[in-house]
């Protein structure tokens, strides 16, 4: 008996919801930074494991917020949480409790379906964490068929609990991707995410948000080394400047983190070209 399903990974930014889903499938699938709002799409991570498989959607974080941009993200993951068999609700027991959680509760509550709670980072010792949950607590008693299980993301601790947990509540049914895939994102989606990652830790505060990156070209007609065309877009010239840095030493940084990151995703040598374009309309049409 096959059991297989799409689970919905939901909470606020910021939660650990994509390093969650990279611990369990094994691989980095979604990028990961300090920075709020780093996912910005839904983002498919597939855990296949004898008769069981698992297609997780890694969600922007769900936050109020008045930005057009942020608005669109937070729909995604309700569209996701209404197309999912269940719904993996991450949260960070290090951050009080806000009006997100009563958003994300109230909507869980009108769903009707099945719920895991992933406490996460209960391996950090935090001035939150005992009264995070005791509301938790209370919030699982006015929800009995939900789940609740603490976890530590990063340490990997009770995963395989959260995994056990997971297989109890999924359909049964037969695997919807080859039981050797662990993500359906396109290759160049991974490229463009793997460039954006490496600008947002290399400019830290200063421009993550007002970044777009395109990947252009990808040549692989060579079978010793694959080139590799990236177009950054950000929305000013001041922040064209950061992005290279003086000298264009931020810039051959950002190159240099993502050509191993990539070397490793192709399996052979890449030749990285990296262009900052001006372009203060992007999130018009992102």
């Amino acid at each position: 008996m096959r059991k297989s399903g799409f689970i919905s990974i939901i909470g606020r930014p910021n939660a650990g919801k994509s390093t969650l889903m990279n611990t369990i499938c094994g691989k980095k699938i979604a990028i990961v930074s300090h920075i709020p709002q780093t996912t910005r799409n839904v983002i498919k991570g597939i855990y296949t494991k004898k008769d069981t498989q698992m297609v997780f959607l890694d969600t922007p974080g769900i936050h109020e917020s008045v930005k057009q941009f942020n608005q669109i993200m937070s729909k995604q993951a309700h569209i996701a949480m209404d197309e999912s068999d269940l719904v993996l609700y991450v949260i960070d027991l290090t951050r009080r409790f806000g009006k997100e959680e009563e958003i994300i509760l109230a909507a869980l509550q009108e769903l009707g379906k099945p719920v895991i709670v992933a406490c996460n980072k209960v391996d950090v010792q935090d001035e939150h964490v005992v009264e995070n949950s005791m509301r938790i607590n209370a919030e699982m008693e006015k929800n009995p068929t939900w789940s609740l299980i603490y976890i530590s993301a990063l340490k990997q601790k009770n995963i395989d609990e959260l995994l056990a947990a997971i297989t109890e509540k999924l359909p049964e049914g037969e695997f919807y991707f080859p039981d050797d895939m662990y993500t359906d994102s396109a290759l160049d989606f991974m490229v463009a995410e793997t460039v954006r990652e490496k600008v947002m830790l290399q400019t830290y505060e200063e421009i993550p948000h007002a970044v777009r990156v395109e990947t252009v070209e990808i040549d692989d007609s060579d079978p010793k080394f694959v080139s590799v065309f990236v177009d950054i877009f950000v929305e000013r010239d001041s922040q064209k400047g950061m992005v290279i840095g003086n000298g264009g030493i931020k810039l051959k940084h950002i190159g240099m983190d993502a050509r191993r990151e990539l070397e490793d995703l192709f399996k052979k040598k890449v030749f990285l070209k990296l262009n900052v374009r001006i372009d203060k309309n992007w999130r018009m049409h992102a």
